[in-house]
């Protein structure tokens, strides 16, 4: 109400909830391939890097759709992605793997059914170590090194 030409006004507190919605799915990286050499157990291969636009960003949780075994020598960190190799590779048998990730965004949404995922295709290939002995050209070379003191050493 106004009285003479002076207007009231209140302060009121308002309480604003915000809840997450889960709009986006996650989405793969570009060309993931990796090179490992083939003795490189226990090592790590590469990190997939996947992004979810939904908030938080990039809050998402890797698997592998096959579990470690002799077909699948390797092993996914849940939280970063990084993918380690844990059996025993065999490049007699196989000079690369194809491994799909699975991407699933976690704490994007208040029902957990809601949480999107995608499938990404990362290439391993297994680089060869050299097992022969290094070769040496010419075999053998007779060279003459001087010494400060103008003393002569041959070597072979």
């Amino acid at each position: 109400r106004s009285h003479g030409g002076a207007t009231a006004a209140a302060r009121v507190p308002v309480l604003v909830s915000v809840t997450p919605v889960n709009e986006f799915t996650p989405v793969c990286p570009n060309g993931a391939t990796f090179t490992v050499l083939e003795t490189a157990f226990g090592s790590a291969v590469g990190r997939v890097a996947g992004t979810d636009r939904d908030y938080p960003r990039d809050s998402l949780e890797y698997s592998l759709e096959q579990g470690p075994g002799p077909t699948q020598p390797f092993a996914i960190d849940t939280r970063t992605g990084e993918i380690r190799v844990v059996g025993p590779l065999n490049p007699q048998q196989q000079k690369s793997y194809r491994l799909t990730v699975r991407l699933t965004d976690t704490h994007n949404d208040l029902d957990p059914a809601k949480r999107r995922s995608c499938l990404c295709d990362v290439a391993v290939r297994l680089q060869p170590t050299l097992d022969q002995a290094p070769v040496c050209s010419p075999e053998v070379q007779e060279l003459r090194i001087t010494a400060g003191l103008g003393g002569r050493q041959p070597v072979t």
